[in-house]
């Protein structure tokens, strides 16, 4: 009887490669951090300058249709002429983009999740 372990190859698994990012790496978070959600969903609407509806596909048929507070923004509000121009800019920056990734943790006061949004710039490549 032969020992098959001879013939599969042996990977070591290493400390290191169980750590998280170190925060010289460069990396915007830590994936590894609690409460962290990363999801890829479609702008449904921009309610203003620093607030979108989404729809999250969750898989099996299942979806998300969360309101979500654009992190660390704060723009005017929609009756003053800035706030129309932040809107303006939000639509702008995301018509073209059939997809966004959403990345939270928690929600506001008003029960909007708080959220960083990445999107492709017209005329980036995706490769």
């Amino acid at each position: 009887m032969t020992d098959s372990s001879a013939s599969t190859p042996q990977f070591p698994v290493t400390s290191s490669l169980l750590k998280p990012p170190a925060p010289e790496s460069g990396l915007a978070c830590d994936p590894t951090a609690p409460g962290l959600w990363t999801y890829v969903a479609r702008v449904l609407r921009i309610i203003d300058g620093d607030t979108l509806d989404v729809v999250v596909d969750l898989g099996l048929g299942h979806r998300a249709f969360p309101r979500l507070r654009l992190r660390g923004i704060d723009t005017p509000e929609l009756y003053t002429r800035a706030g129309r121009q932040a809107r303006n800019f939000v639509e702008r920056a995301l018509t073209d983009s059939p997809a966004v990734v959403i990345s939270t943790s928690r929600t506001d006061t008003y029960g909007r999740y708080l959220a960083d949004v990445k999107y492709l710039r017209h005329g980036a490549s995706s490769t």
